[in-house]
């Protein structure tokens, strides 16, 4: 008969850096360990891609309000009279600015 409880597993693994012997209520604890640590690996994912995407998303929706500025100028330039246009255009606080700037 063996000295060994049942259902007492031993691991031993030996290495360049020496030999290693698990037994069965410390590889319960590694395991415990291993996945607590995999659990707050996944949360750091988790948060890191929300912070990233909320970047992202900020970056795109200030794009589109750009796009959405110009576009709503150019559609008030191309309504004006084609002597206005470019003096219009090329004003700094010209009426189509100011009105593409509103919404």
């Amino acid at each position: 008969m063996s000295a060994e409880p049942e259902g007492n597993s031993e691991l031993s693994a030996d290495t360049a850096l020496g030999k290693f012997k698990v037994t069965s209520p410390n590889m319960n604890m590694l395991f415990t360990v291993l996945t607590f640590v995999a659990a707050l690996w996944a949360v750091w994912l988790v948060m890191e891609q929300r912070a990233e995407a909320k970047a992202r998303e900020d970056k795109l929706a200030s794009a589109i309000t750009e796009m959405a500025m110009a576009q709503r100028e150019m559609n008030c330039l191309t309504a004006m009279p084609q002597d206005k246009r470019e003096r219009e255009y090329n004003s700094q606080n010209s009426f189509c600015k100011q009105m593409a700037r509103l919404r």
